[in-house]
């Protein structure tokens, strides 16, 4: 999910979103991501995105800056048009994607833009009932799930969209279980738990990542932040540079900028928490399994 800078309109015609789906599809081959589902809304996206071994980070931040850059150009206006980052949820394909991908598709019917979701454009509705479908969206996975061919699976589709939802499933449709940004069964959440580390980006800054430093591992945040070189000073933060690159997907530049470092030194202290997990290092390993379930709450 992605929404306008003070819910500013993000699309004020055809062509807007003609040519934000021109740059979302060069990003998703340069990044070789996949999405199964997408609904454009006036001054926010929703998005069904099958990731690949590069972090949905990077499309993103070249998605956003494309579209931003081009916008504010036609426009003739400067400043941000998205508000912040985009908001990430990890999702239980074999428990939750058809569920989601009603909850994506009915969102112009929930906000009142229509009243039949079929008058709605800019959603990959019409592609699931046999009508356009944009070529870089991928349809094939979830039709199979619905049905062994064509006119099943349109007709189960159908009758997706007919289904109650109560206001507790769509709050867990937008943030995840218990406010975790992970939609899954138990069993799900005990493998994310288990294998802890993907690239699921969280959605803050790096001033909220160095006040999770500050509280997990009992150092000021003027310590922090100042120019000490005493270890336990320079271990958080080199935690605090793990978790702004690894869990919320921000540039070692971007981290190297916030802290006053040059990037050389932040990427030593980045790469020496990275090895120690690599290596098994409990104590590490506690410490940014610590920082991540921080985050996440």
């Amino acid at each position: 999910m992605l929404r306008g800078n003070g819910q500013q309109k993000i699309f004020l015609d055809g062509r807007d979103y003609t040519k934000f789906e021109s740059i979302l599809a060069d990003s998703l081959a340069r990044f070789s991501q996949r999405v199964h589902a997408y609904c454009w809304m006036g001054n926010h996206i929703h998005m069904l995105v099958q990731v690949s071994d590069i972090p949905l980070s990077k499309m993103m931040q070249v998605l956003s800056q494309r579209y931003t850059g081009w916008f504010n150009h036609r426009y003739d206006i400067v400043g941000h048009l998205f508000q912040g980052r985009y908001k990430a949820i990890l999702v239980d394909a074999d428990h939750y994607m058809l569920e989601l991908i009603r909850y994506i598709h009915l969102n112009p019917l929930r906000a009142n833009l229509v009243e039949n979701i079929d008058d709605f454009p800019w959603s990959s509705h019409h592609a699931y009932i046999g009508k356009r479908r944009p070529p870089w969206l991928t349809t094939e996975w979830i039709s199979k799930q619905l049905g062994p061919d064509i006119e099943n699976a349109k007709q189960r589709y159908l009758r997706l969209l007919q289904l109650q939802a109560d206001e507790e499933q769509e709050r867990t449709m937008e943030n995840g279980i218990s406010q975790t940004g992970i939609l899954g069964d138990d069993n799900f959440l005990d493998q994310i738990g288990r294998g802890g580390r993907q690239n699921l980006s969280i959605n803050c800054s790096i001033d909220e990542i160095v006040e999770q430093t500050v509280a997990q591992l009992g150092v000021s945040r003027t310590e922090i932040l100042s120019t000490s070189r005493k270890s336990h000073h320079a271990h958080a933060r080199a935690i605090t540079a793990w978790a702004a690159v690894e869990l919320a997907g921000h540039s070692l530049t971007a981290v190297a900028e916030y802290f006053n470092r040059d990037l050389a030194t932040m990427s030593r202290q980045y790469h020496k928490v990275r090895n120690k997990l690599i290596q098994g290092d409990q104590e590490i390993v506690n410490q940014t399994d610590k920082m991540g379930s921080g985050l996440r709450i």
